[in-house]
């Protein structure tokens, strides 16, 4: 189970690093795209789409550690 769950959290970890320039390209965008918008909420959704993509691993591998840790500590039925 402990192989089981350091192996997603390298695949967590290297899928995110794999997008690292997507999210590189939507946090700054090199042609100067969002500097030409002149509406805020356009603004603000790429700012909360580039926090979100950077939150998202930290939550994914929180839940594989949860799940690894209730997975080693379950118990049969009528053990105690």
């Amino acid at each position: 189970m402990i192989i089981i769950a350091t192996l997603s959290i390298i695949a967590t970890v290297m899928g995110t690093l794999a997008l690292v320039p997507v999210v590189q390209e939507l946090g700054t965008d090199a042609e100067g795209h969002w500097d030409d918008i002149q509406d805020p909420r356009a603004i603000e959704s790429r700012d909360r789409a580039f926090s979100a993509i950077v939150v998202l691993p930290i939550f994914l591998i929180g839940a594989i550690v949860a799940w690894a840790f209730l997975a080693v500590t379950r118990r049969d039925v009528g053990e105690y």
